[in-house]
């Protein structure tokens, strides 16, 4: 599920793609484009999902399976 960002997120999005260290990340870079062009966003509330453990199990199968953003 996502949510529509608001003119804040969008401005906050664009500011972002200007600081030289998250260039380093072409990850982040493609997830801020897509920010700005769906103008959706996903938030920690959104993970929740049907069940109360899926942030805390989602968290940690990355960890385990060292699956991360740089």
């Amino acid at each position: 599920m996502t949510l529509k960002t608001t003119e804040v997120d969008l401005k906050r999005a664009q500011e972002m793609l200007n600081y030289q260290w998250i260039n380093r990340h072409k990850e982040w870079v493609e997830e801020l484009k897509k920010v700005l062009k769906l103008k959706q966003k996903l938030e920690q509330d959104t993970l929740q999902g049907p069940r109360l453990t899926f942030v805390g199990d989602y968290i940690r199968e990355k960890i385990k399976n060292k699956d991360f953003l740089p």
